[in-house]
């Protein structure tokens, strides 16, 4: 589009075919139009240098990312929302349990804590997110949005602390990992800090932690280990994406994960038709990726009203 409107400004071509070459960018808006109905984005807006889109429910405005295919906003537009039935799921059991903490690791640029953020206005949301470039877009995402009850910590959640090569690509930041989960040879290592969940969690001064949600691209159950001592004495809900296929690539299954919490008394559950439903094991039959770990003792009747 720009190379066209230089070469008209040059003389190289002619004005009725600029104007009718350039509208066939402009019919774009239009296509857009009619698109966005069938999806949770409302609105589109450009303004100079940037694009962001602005969700139907909450009017939570995202700021989008050139190049990045799956960023969350894009997700929308492809698919027509993004996570409902987890989030859904997200809210009732802040509801139920008047939550007052949440913990986003692995916040990517932030759509689920300013999610919960504005559906939840006394909770306090700690968002953690390793990735600079990613970080900077969570912070300018709760910035536009006001969200004065979310802080952010540019850290990421892990068994170690110290700083470590993360891969990353600019077509899909929300992949990137401590593992070259995408296979690409054009992937980019980048240093990023992690520490324990434990650690990070006493330096917050905090009395309570409710609900933690984990999302980090396989090292899910490093996170788990690094915040033992939390979880075993909070006992919050846990939120935990699990895939066989990353876990792989750090030397565990979800099995594992699940050993691992029933050992400190907390039973899995995955979400089906907006209930959740127990499982002792992950198999390959398995077609959830989300699962939600409940205290055994502590959430017994939350896990009752919402079998």
């Amino acid at each position: 589009m720009i190379r066209l409107k230089e070469s008209y400004q040059k003389g190289n071509i002619a004005k009725a075919e600029y104007i009718s070459k350039m509208y066939q960018y402009h019919d774009n808006l239009y296509q857009y139009a009619g698109f966005l109905p069938e999806t949770n984005v409302k609105r589109i807006v450009i303004e100079d240098n940037q694009v962001y889109m602005e969700t139907r429910d909450l009017g939570i405005k995202l700021l989008c990312r050139e190049l990045d295919e799956r960023i969350i906003p894009i997700e929308m537009l492809n698919f027509n929302d993004y996570e409902r039935e987890e989030l859904d799921m997200i809210d009732k059991i802040l509801t139920i349990l008047q939550a007052e903490t949440f913990f986003d690791i692995g916040a990517n640029v932030g759509y689920i804590s300013i999610f919960v953020g504005k559906k939840h206005k006394d909770i306090s949301v700690y968002s953690f997110e390793p990735v600079g470039i990613t970080y900077e877009m969570l912070e300018t995402n709760v910035r536009n949005n006001n969200m004065k009850n979310i802080k952010t910590y540019n850290v990421g959640c892990s068994n170690k602390k110290g700083e470590f090569s993360f891969f990353y690509y600019p077509q899909g930041c929300g992949n990137s990992s401590l593992q070259n989960l995408s296979g690409r040879e054009d992937v980019s290592e980048i240093t990023c800090r992690t520490d324990l969940l434990d650690s990070l969690y006493q330096g917050l001064g905090e009395e309570r932690l409710d609900f933690i949600k984990c999302d980090v691209e396989g090292a899910e159950f490093m996170v788990l280990k690094g915040g033992k001592h939390t979880i075993s004495e909070k006992k919050p809900v846990v939120f935990l994406e699990l895939l066989r296929k990353w876990s792989k690539e750090f030397l565990y299954t979800p099995n594992d994960v699940i050993k691992f919490m029933k050992e400190i008394g907390y039973e899995c559950y995955c979400i089906r038709n907006k209930k959740l439903s127990k499982i002792t094991e992950i198999t390959e039959e398995t077609v959830e990726t989300n699962f939600v770990f409940l205290h055994k003792d502590k959430h017994s009747a939350l896990a009752k009203e919402l079998g």
